[in-house]
């Protein structure tokens, strides 16, 4: 859901999201499609689910986690300047008004994050 948050905000000129623990290829499930939608956002074609790798460290000059576990497990890897943390929840396998609420928390905290020199989000 962050990833097309961002996409749809107009600040970043490149977006993408990967998990920690993200099985790769994976659409999105029904239930963000349906939180995103209703808040108004599109969603496009082909979304596939990403594994964090650590090539994707030099990608993005902006990073945002979830939660402070997932940045310490990113910089185990290596390091980065710009991560950010959210401290939000996964809404997997929740209502559609856990996802609702955490979509809302995303549009919030999307409106601090503000565009380095690259201009490039990884979420």
């Amino acid at each position: 859901m962050a990833e097309v948050i961002a996409r749809n905000g107009g600040k970043f000129t490149k977006v993408s999201s990967a998990g920690i623990y993200a099985f790769e290829g994976l659409g999105m499930t029904p239930t963000a499609k349906k939180a995103l939608k209703k808040r108004g956002f599109k969603i496009g074609k082909g979304f596939k689910s990403t594994q964090f790798s650590t090539q994707m460290l030099g990608n993005f000059d902006t990073i945002v986690c979830m939660k402070e576990s997932h940045k310490d497990f990113i910089l185990r890897y290596g390091e980065h300047e710009n991560i950010h943390v959210w401290d939000l929840d996964d809404p997997f396998m929740g209502s559609l008004d856990t996802y609702m609420n955490v979509c809302t928390q995303i549009e919030e905290k999307i409106k601090e994050v503000e565009p380095d020199e690259k201009n490039s989000l990884g979420v």
